[in-house]
């Protein structure tokens, strides 16, 4: 029964979105069904399970390796050291194409890049930190909202 979960902790019995909606429906095998869960534990509260959080995309998508050139022929040291360390990591300097030298993977690249030039991670960490909270926000509203319906619904389910 991987639509209805009993929640002790917080006293409370979880249902699916699609199985609350289908519960609501007299006489159907999920209303049946929620109906034993609630006799047996008469003291809970119906409530929609919390949706599952999505996988984080990658804030440095764009961070490719056209914008560390870039980058680094901007705001590199005199003797264009971070340069040198950039082809040889992409086995692009005489040194490494001379000795057979295969280019590290973007993300090695991108991790280095992001060692060498701090501010670039820092910015991105506060805009992605921002993001997440106008998104916390938002999605507390909605699932308060979604939450407030889905009671309404289960108790004029119930008062009938």
């Amino acid at each position: 029964m991987h639509n209805i979960t009993v929640n002790a902790a917080n006293n409370t019995i979880e249902l699916s979105k699609k199985f609350a909606k289908a519960a609501c429906q007299y006489g159907t095998e999920e209303y049946r069904m929620l109906q034993e869960v609630r006799r047996d534990y008469p003291g809970f509260e119906v409530v929609q399970a919390p949706k599952k959080a999505k996988a984080a995309k990658d804030p440095y998508k764009k961070l490719n390796f056209e914008f560390m050139e870039k980058y680094i022929k901007a705001h590199d040291n005199e003797e264009k050291s971070i340069m040198k360390q950039y082809l040889d990591l992409r086995a692009l300097s005489d040194e490494a194409i001379e000795n057979g030298a295969v280019s590290k993977s973007l993300p090695e690249v991108r991790n280095w890049f992001l060692s060498k030039y701090p501010q670039i991670k820092a910015y991105h960490e506060k805009r992605e930190q921002e993001l997440a909270n106008l998104k916390a926000e938002k999605e507390a509203e909605r699932a308060a909202e979604e939450e407030k319906a889905f009671q309404e619904y289960i108790n004029s389910l119930l008062a009938a």
